[in-house]
């Protein structure tokens, strides 16, 4: 029994101690100073273990940001992979295309201008990894900024600067001629 024990044992403790947190290679900002309103975007490389990187429950990332007047908000990471969309409409075949390059990335979009604070974080089967580095970025006002659409009563809906909004677009659901 003594034989089998101690190589189990040191299996296990091997496994426990060499388990790999998430680590982040690369984090890059799409810019430093974002306007009021506008997206500010964090694409980052980094390694973790999973199998579907679309489970919150194997693969969790996400972004903590702070704001000028110190409200904490935050936001979940995605699986972003780039791809080409083709129509061809004689014949109605449409595609996408994988092009390869998978990313993580962090969208968040600031409302309140001045400097904010950014802590990023990842949690995997194997633990917990923050991001060593705090990232910042400056929001900067702007004079004519509408804000985020918000439902004015029942049945209407209005911009946060109280403009009426009515949403008219066409439908584009699948390849046309």
């Amino acid at each position: 029994m003594k034989k089998t024990f101690v190589p189990l044992l040191a299996f296990l403790l091997t496994g426990l101690f060499c388990s790999a947190k998430p680590v982040f290679q690369k984090v890059s900002a799409s810019d430093q100073n974002v306007r009021i309103f506008e997206k500010y975007e964090l694409t980052l490389d980094m390694t973790a273990r999973y199998t579907n990187p679309f489970d919150f429950d194997q693969v969790n990332l996400k972004g903590t940001f702070q704001s000028p007047s110190g409200k904490m908000f935050t936001v979940d990471g995605f699986y972003y992979a780039d791809f080409t969309h083709s129509c061809n409409p004689s014949t109605f075949d449409e595609g996408i295309k994988d092009e390869g390059t998978h990313h993580w990335k962090i969208r968040f979009t600031p409302f309140e201008a001045g400097p904010w604070k950014v802590i990023i974080s990842c949690v995997d089967a194997d633990g917990t990894t923050t991001y060593p580095e705090e990232l910042s970025f400056n929001c900067i006002p702007v004079a004519h900024a509408k804000g985020f659409i918000r439902k004015a009563n029942n049945m209407y809906l209005k911009y946060d600067n109280g403009d009426f909004y009515f949403p008219v677009n066409m439908n584009a659901g699948w390849c046309d001629a």
